[in-house]
């Protein structure tokens, strides 16, 4: 499951967010056919789509890379301060 947040009610900045299981990669193909379209659909409804992805996690990285968002390098962030790369579509 995937969505988009904002940080307010009137921001004009999309959090976009994915929820993945293994099922993302078996059914890579539809499921990146449908993004295409819904990434489409909140571009126009945000300024900006942005938000941060653990580092280590190749799969939602590849998937931002595919939908033409540039990644940041990596910087400790969080409670945690693991590392993640902030995101801009």
């Amino acid at each position: 499951m995937f969505g988009v947040a904002t940080a307010t009610a009137t921001s004009a900045i999309g959090e976009p967010w994915l929820l993945g299981t293994d099922l993302v990669e078996r059914y890579r193909i539809p499921f990146l056919r449908r993004n295409l379209q819904w990434v489409a659909q909140k571009r126009a409804e945000f300024v900006r789509l942005e938000n941060y992805v653990l580092a280590r996690n190749k799969t939602a990285k590849g998937w931002l890379a595919f939908l033409g968002a540039v990644i940041y390098p990596a910087a400790p962030w969080g409670f945690e301060l693991l590392p993640f790369n902030r995101f801009e579509l």
